[in-house]
């Protein structure tokens, strides 16, 4: 991490260092994440770490799990158009697809489409559903355009 971007989000080299490491290894012990991050002792990582969780740095732990493996066979990007850009009409179309458990993460975006979804369903039938009697129930949608994932090469959201 350079000094300008460091200086940006106001951590230290160490510290960024030890956010790496979690994100490989969140299970490891406070000992070997003191021995291989290069802290002195367990209860210093373990300071350092509540600083990073009470400043924002670390949201939270999450097990990364195999989708296809528990039954989730079809991933989309669902691209979806609003019909007004109103601040109220924004926060209810986000609201609303928040609480839509095939949605398993969103953005909103610039261009053609407003947002684009990542869905995950068991199979096409579970898709077809979910746009029939959940998305298209939502106000404000204008279109709704589906891009089926063929393969999913690479995911990485290690820093």
């Amino acid at each position: 991490m350079s000094d300008t971007e460091r200086k940006t989000t106001k951590i230290t080299d160490s510290d960024y260092l030890l956010l790496k490491y979690l994100q490989k290894n969140a299970r490891a012990t406070l000992k070997l994440i003191a021995a291989e991050s290069g802290y002195q002792s367990p209860s210093g990582v373990l300071e350092r770490i509540k600083k990073l969780e009470e400043r924002g740095f670390i949201m939270g732990y999450e097990t990364v799990l195999n989708k296809s493996a528990l039954g989730f066979k079809v991933s989309v990007l669902t691209h979806v158009k609003i019909k007004e850009h109103y601040e109220a009409v924004i926060y209810d179309f986000e609201n609303n697809v928040r609480n839509l458990e095939e949605v398993k993460t969103f953005f909103h975006v610039t261009g053609e489409y407003d947002y684009i979804l990542l869905v995950t369903c068991a199979d096409i039938e579970s898709y077809h559903k979910f746009i029939v009697e959940k998305l298209s129930k939502i106000p404000n949608i204008m279109t709704v355009h589906s891009s089926f994932i063929l393969k999913e090469v690479e995911c990485n959201t290690l820093l």
